[in-house]
């Protein structure tokens, strides 16, 4: 998705979004997969959890 930050390539999702929510996935899991070769290549970066990031479709900026 084109407000996506980069450093969510490293989750490989079956979720998809529509208007701010994501559909309960039909199959076992949680449906995510870690692209570990993504994750090597970025650094640990700290969150300041009192901000948190919107999207322009109002959702919460923490997702896949």
């Amino acid at each position: 998705m084109e407000d996506e930050q980069p450093f969510n390539a490293i989750f490989n999702s079956s979720w998809k979004r529509d208007g701010g929510f994501i559909s309960v996935p039909d199959t076992s899991g949680i449906g995510i997969d870690l692209e570990v070769e993504s994750l090597k290549s970025q650094p640990y970066v700290p969150r300041d959890l009192q901000v948190i990031p919107m999207r322009t479709d109002g959702s919460v900026g923490y997702s896949v």
